[in-house]
């Protein structure tokens, strides 16, 4: 498939989706919000796509890919008029809603559509003696609970499989890192301690006041599973867990993190011990739909982004990791 197909498609895909009414299809408002703010910079996203897509393959659009975590789909509409076997997978039942009827509505559904998360995917693909080749996931590594459990599973699916995630949440980004952390804490202050202490509190009435709030700032980070395994320790011999990195912090019912900021080398340590091989390469900046002195600062930003490779990297609006098994890399 040559660059100028490729690029037909893409702007074939972008007009189908400008010009469709999506208040008409009875999309939730969660998500219907949700798309409305991105249309807006919908070339910018579908760079992002292409990134991707452009890391893992060649010319070859014949094989199965995976959009993990796809929301609103779509990059799984993109995918499958550039003619991949496109799986999509989103544990929110509202974004299985919506990725249907966008779906309906374009006459470009997924091959299949899973609800759940690594496990579901994995139950699936076993089932079916499905094999994917591909998988893109954008804006979501960020929010998985457990990473060494979920790279684990994928290699379970294929240990030959490439993927590319990529992420917002740019350890090297120190003016973003900083607007993170401050949301970061006010979500926990507001909502996941008191969260937290509710749950300690009612479920374990023999402590006093003191060691539930001890044990609840301990367990930031913890779901609510994990607390009760950590509560129960301390009850048995009195033993409490490492305190927790500062900031990041994650929904104890679902254990989603806020944008959790990794260091690469922890992403590389977690990747490799999953039996994958991972690279870094810096994101790029939106130019459309700015003034011309702005267009010309990012452009020329994101050359730079380009070409600078790691020294870059701390004004990268996020970053892509590219991920293969260690034999392919």
């Amino acid at each position: 498939m040559t660059k100028q197909l490729i690029e037909d498609i893409e702007n074939d895909c972008i007009h189908r989706l400008l010009h469709l009414d999506f208040k008409s299809l009875g999309i939730n408002e969660y998500n219907l919000q949700y798309i409305e703010e991105i249309l807006p910079q919908i070339h910018y996203h579908f760079r992002i796509y292409k990134r991707c897509i452009n890391l893992l393959t060649t010319t070859r659009h014949k094989y199965t890919i995976v959009d993990f975590g796809g929301g609103h789909g779509f990059l799984s509409c993109f995918l499958k008029i550039l003619g991949f076997n496109v799986i999509y997978c989103d544990n929110n039942p509202l974004a299985i809603s919506t990725v249907k009827k966008i779906g309906s509505a374009l006459q470009i559904v997924p091959d299949v559509i899973i609800e759940g998360s690594e496990r579901e995917l994995t139950a699936y693909c076993k089932a079916q003696n499905i094999v994917p080749d591909y998988l893109i996931s954008v804006d979501v590594i960020e929010h998985i609970y457990d990473l060494s459990v979920f790279f684990s599973v994928l290699h379970d699916i294929n240990p030959k499989m490439e993927m590319c995630f990529t992420t917002r949440a740019n350890p090297c980004n120190f003016r973003y890192k900083k607007r993170l952390f401050k949301m970061m804490d006010e979500i926990e202050r507001n909502f996941f301690l008191p969260m937290r202490e509710e749950h300690i509190s009612k479920q374990y009435p023999e402590l006093n006041e003191e060691e539930s709030m001890m044990l609840s700032v301990l367990s930031r980070g913890k779901t609510y599973d994990d607390i009760t395994k950590i509560v129960n320790e301390y009850l048995s011999n009195g033993h409490l867990p490492q305190e927790p990195t500062s900031h990041n912090t994650c929904d104890p019912n679902s254990g989603s993190w806020i944008e959790r900021i990794l260091p690469l080398n922890t992403y590389k340590a977690i990747i490799s011990n999953s039996g994958f091989d991972v690279s870094f390469s810096n994101g790029f900046y939106a130019i459309n739909q700015q003034g011309y002195v702005k267009k010309a600062l990012l452009y020329a930003m994101n050359r730079g982004l380009q070409h600078g490779g790691k020294p870059a990297r701390i004004f990268a609006p996020f970053i892509i990791l590219k991920i293969k098994s260690k034999r392919a890399l």
